[in-house]
């Protein structure tokens, strides 16, 4: 059964915006993925009330293990309070990506609700997140990530064939009938949304496929 959503105008663009947005990110180069996930961080601390040392699975995740991440995916310019954490940084790669996705699970998202920013940052897992698609260049999840064991679920249902323990644009784009999209909230048995391909002219591409025929989705998004 099809679970149909009577959407706003407005509410369908922001949708398509975040869409476009996760799949841009999906195409960055390690080190580019990096430098975005530092500057989100930084934008999102505006809205956090707690301070870089703080035990608190939102300051860990924005002065500390953020800052970590993308310092390891090639970033190197970094601010006084940032990564001063001794035990994040001794971390294995493996235990930073466990501590990155369980710090992540546990945010206070609301509290960051207002920066528009966060709706990509803190995007559904199951839709494209690219705080998870930085762990996952870092590092293939192992045994027990959670990360991986949800996508794997969620992929069973969407009747995705291949899947690899991460995320694919094509993880929307194949269960019979219609699949779950990169939309939030898009309720299974609906189509993913098909564009036309600003180079070639051609109809009726599904939107996560420019991706991965190496459109080059980094410039700008376009509808």
């Amino acid at each position: 059964m099809a679970l149909k959503l009577d959407l706003k105008p407005e509410q369908r663009a922001r949708i398509e915006r975040v869409t476009c947005e996760v799949l841009r990110l999906y195409a960055l180069t390690p080190r580019w993925l990096a430098r975005y996930l530092l500057t989100t961080a930084r934008d999102l601390r505006r809205f956090c009330a707690w301070g870089p040392m703080d035990c608190i699975y939102d300051a860990r995740l924005l002065w500390q293990l953020i800052p970590e991440l993308a310092y390891r995916l090639g970033e190197a310019r970094f601010l006084a309070d940032e990564r001063i954490d001794g035990e994040v940084r001794c971390m294995s790669d493996d235990m930073l990506r466990c501590q990155v996705l369980m710090a992540l699970r546990n945010v206070s998202i609301h509290a960051y609700w207002h920066s528009p920013s966060a709706h990509v940052f803190f995007h559904e897992v199951a839709n494209g997140n690219p705080v998870v698609f930085g762990v996952d260049h870092l590092v293939a999840p192992g045994p027990g990530d959670w990360a991986a064991q949800y996508l794997g679920e969620i992929a069973l249902r969407r009747g995705a064939r291949d899947f690899h323990g991460k995320w694919t644009p094509g993880l929307g784009d194949q269960g019979k009938g219609g699949a779950m999209g990169l939309r939030a909230r898009q309720g299974f048995g609906l189509k993913p949304k098909r564009l036309t391909c600003p180079d070639c002219g051609q109809q009726g591409i599904p939107q996560w496929m420019l991706s991965i025929q190496g459109r080059d989705l980094r410039r700008s998004s376009w509808a």
